[in-house]
């Protein structure tokens, strides 16, 4: 597996991904307490083109996970240098890639990008129902920071923290 920043052509493809895996986690866990609106129209925030603003810039991150010439996972964000604290937007794994470390891996570089460029913190907000993504921000070295009790949307959120030094 190879983990590298995103580049412009591959925008289509981590469009496609997030998408699925947007409407895979909606379909098993989200759908029960997640409205269908809220939902809908989140999958515009995956866009090729919206996608394609983190790519190559100075103030963002994309990096992507490639097994086999196919891209099987990917990571985006912000950089604050002035605060020093980068937020990680979102990080998705094809489904019959995960648990073989391919979301470790991602934060892992992602951490590197944002220790590079100043910051000492990385942040990454979850819904707090989702057990499997709150397991593994805990297993990738972040710790619950925060609740956030009917936050956005009025469902419980969680801020997890990994410090960079």
């Amino acid at each position: 597996m190879l983990i590298r920043d995103a580049r412009r052509d591959d925008t289509t493809s981590i469009s496609e991904l997030s998408i699925l895996i947007r409407k895979k986690s909606y379909q098993e866990m989200e759908k029960l307490f997640y409205p269908r609106e809220a939902f809908e129209g989140e999958l515009l925030l995956y866009s090729p083109e919206v996608l394609g603003k983190y790519v190559g810039s100075r103030d963002k991150f994309a990096k992507v996970a490639e097994d086999g010439g196919r891209i099987v996972g990917l990571a985006i964000g912000k950089l604050d240098r002035d605060t020093g604290v980068a937020d990680l937007g979102w990080i998705g794994v094809a489904p019959e890639n995960r648990h073989r470390g391919v979301a470790k891996a991602l934060i892992d570089a992602a951490c590197s990008d944002a220790k590079k460029a100043g910051c000492h913190k990385l942040i990454a907000y979850t819904m707090a129902r989702l057990d499997s993504a709150c397991a593994m921000y805990e297993r990738c070295g972040f710790v619950r920071e925060a609740e956030m009790k009917r936050h956005w949307m009025k469902i419980d959120f969680v801020m997890y923290s990994r410090w960079l030094e």
